[in-house]
This record gives structure tokens, sequence and C-alpha cells, in this order.
């Protein structure tokens, strides 16, 4: 018995050792920028790239790195928006939007950047998706640098384990024989890198309905969407955030293909996209009283039925569309289009973009409903699709 009794005290205390090992240079190395409780140039500023924990990544460029202009917004200004456009202002830009993010995490996003930078200009996307209740957010969130409400439990998994302390040795040896600070990193994804997650064996209609299916079925997306309002006023205090620093905001509505406005229209969420709308206007119109006609916001809305937004979708193929690589997700030359227009610069296509003020919101929303009658008459055979698609996630089981 005593034999026994002394295997299990030398087991549990070797095994407590290796663990606390195994914490300790975790927690010192921190190869996914989690902590920086150690932050040594040649030793582990450099962190481990990884497109799947963009969250941490992105923190230790912002704790680490100094910028002049910062782009957010979700996934659509990450890809679509490059900060070293040539209609980018001067100075070194990062690209901050996360995909799937919500206002939520936006927020705490920009405390941490006003914590860590000196922004010159903020380009901030905005999309209907990101203020449903509902959308939580990829799981990488909890525990990263922007998580305030993070707690030692929510760092165990990283700190105790063996995968992190493979990532902790490859990062020291990196460092080690590179110690230069990598500053390079803008935060953009470039057509190339978006190409290898391309699905493959599709056609470009059947990609477009797999994704309406997904956004249809998905209770962070349209299924279930819950609008309170509460992530307006996160918007506003984020507003008011940025303009007490001196901080020049652009504000812009992301455009999307007709296609996904069809999808918002057939999962019954028209109203509620115009009445978020009409909340992010009058949000705006709040700001603007406390500021000074030279510092004005200016909200753009980019979504409506457009030349851009209503290019023709292939029926036949994986034809490569020139303004959109999916429904929900511009191309990069749109995105420069956005920001020639975001600087007050008149360029074509004239019809692309317009200011929303209190006084046009109901004459933006007539015009949206004209344009979905030409859209649904152009595309008659895509709108049958996209129905067909409603009606097996409505009636599940059939085929």
């Amino acid at each position: 018995m005593d034999s026994w009794k002394k295997f299990l005290s030398w087991y549990f205390a070797i095994t407590f050792l290796v663990l606390f090992s195994v914490a300790s240079v975790n927690a010192v190395v921190d190869p996914y920028g989690k902590l920086f409780w150690v932050y040594k140039q040649g030793f582990n500023a450099n962190k481990y790239t990884d497109d799947f924990q963009a969250r941490d990544f992105k923190a230790s460029k912002l704790y680490s790195c100094t910028y002049d202009n910062f782009i957010m917004g979700t996934s659509r200004a990450e890809t679509g928006i490059n900060p070293k456009s040539e209609y980018m202002p001067a100075g070194k830009g990062f690209n901050a939007a996360l995909r799937g993010t919500n206002f939520y995490e936006t927020a705490y996003l920009t405390d941490y950047l006003l914590e860590r930078q000196q922004p010159k200009m903020v380009v901030i996307g905005l999309d209907f998706v990101a203020f449903n209740e509902n959308l939580k957010g990829p799981g990488e969130f909890v525990g990263s640098m922007l998580d305030q409400d993070r707690g030692v439990f929510d760092l165990l998994p990283y700190l105790f384990s063996f995968e992190t302390l493979d990532l902790s040795y490859q990062v020291a040896s990196w460092n080690r024989s590179d110690p230069d600070l990598r500053c390079s990193y803008d935060g953009f994804h470039t057509e190339q890198q978006l190409a290898r997650y391309a699905s493959s064996g599709l056609s470009t209609r059947e990609k477009f309905l797999v994704i309406a299916e997904q956004y249809l079925t998905n209770p962070e997306s349209y299924a279930d969407y819950v609008y309170y309002g509460d992530r307006v006023e996160r918007f506003r205090a984020v507003l008011r955030k940025l303009m007490e620093r001196g901080v020049e905001v652009k504000l812009f509505i992301s455009p999307v293909h007709a296609f996904q406005k069809e999808t918002i229209e057939l999962a019954g969420l028209r109203p509620l996209v115009e009445r978020w709308k009409r909340d992010l206007v009058t949000t705006v119109a709040d700001v603007n009283e406390a500021l000074p006609e030279s510092e004005q916001l200016v909200l753009w809305d980019f979504s409506g039925y457009n030349s851009v937004n209503t290019e023709s979708v292939p029926l036949i193929g994986d034809t490569m569309m020139d303004g959109f690589r999916d429904p929900a997700h511009y191309r990069n030359h749109i995105g420069d289009i956005i920001l020639q227009k975001l600087n007050g610069t008149s360029v074509a296509p004239d019809d692309f973009g317009r200011v929303l003020t209190p006084d046009n919101l109901d004459e933006a929303a007539a015009a949206g409903r004209a344009g979905r009658a030409d859209f649904r008459q152009a595309q008659p055979e895509l709108i049958q699709d996209l129905e067909q698609v409603l009606e097996r996630v409505l009636t599940p089981g059939q085929s």
C-alpha cells in the first residue's frame, strides 16, 4: 500500500511539474500574442501567423507596430479595402477588420486600437449582419487580447497545451534566427490568398445558392436575426471616442450583390434593414450635432441596387464575376471605388453609392424597391433557384 501511495505521489508530482513547465513556457513565449507578459525583440516579438487566429495576430501587430490609418468592419472590409491602396491617405495603413465580427467586438477593437495607436484616419465598413444580437462571432475571440471580459479560465486551454508548446518553440526559433521586428503585415487578404479558400467544383450560380442557404439557415446570419439596437449604441460610442481623439472617420455601408439583398427579402428582413439604416443615420446626425462643420461625419450607402451590385450572375460555368467573389464580398477594385467616393472624388459609376441623410431615407427605400423589381425581371432563373432554396429551408427533409 505504501509503495502504491508513493507511486501516486510521484505520478501527480511529475504531472504537475510537466504541466506547470508547459504553461510557463507558453506564457513566456506567448506564440499567438494573447498575453504579452514578456515581450522582447529577438525572442518573441514576432508572433505566429494563423488565418484562424486572426484576432490574436492582428492584435499582436497593433501592440508591437505603429500604423497611421485603419480599416474596421467585417470580412467584407477585410477582403475588399486595401490599406495600401493609392486612395488611402499618406502613412502606413492597417486592415483591422475581422471575419465574422459583430459590432460588440468592433467596439472592443476600437478601445484596444486607441490604447495602442495614434490613428489619423479610420474607415469603418458597416454590415447589417454585424448588428445581429445572435451573432457571437468565431470562438477565437474568447481569450484574445480583444476580449476585455476574458478570465483565467479562458486562457487555460491555451497555456496547458502541447500544441501551443510546439508553436512556442517555433516562434522562439524563428525570432532568434530573424530578430528584426516584422511590421510589413497590413491585415489585408489579397485575391491570391483568398483563392486558397475558394469552393471547388461548383459553378458561380451554385456557389451563390449554397451561400444563400447558409445565410438562411444560420441563426447568426438571417435565420434568427434579433435586432435590439444595443449595437447601434455601441456604434454611437465608437464614433464619439474616435472624434474625441481627433480621428478622421469615414463611414460606409458595404455593397452586397443584389442576390444577397434578395436573400434578405426572402428572409423577411427588409423592414429591419430599413430600420437599421434609419438608426445609423440618426446616430450619425446626433454625433454631428457636437462637431464643427469641417468635421461632420458622412454616411455612404453602397448597398443599393446599382450597376455594380446588379452584375449578371453566370448561370453556367465558373465564370469569375467582375465586382464580386460571392454574393456578400466585393472585390478589391470595388473597394478602391469606395475609397475614392469616401474622399469626395467623382468617379464612375455614378449610380454606385449615395450619401444617406435623415431627409432622403424614404427616397432611398423607394429606389430600393424599384431596383429590386428590375433585378428580379432581369434574372428570373436565378430568382427561381433562390426561391427553391427558401422552400427547401422551410420544409427540411425534402429534396
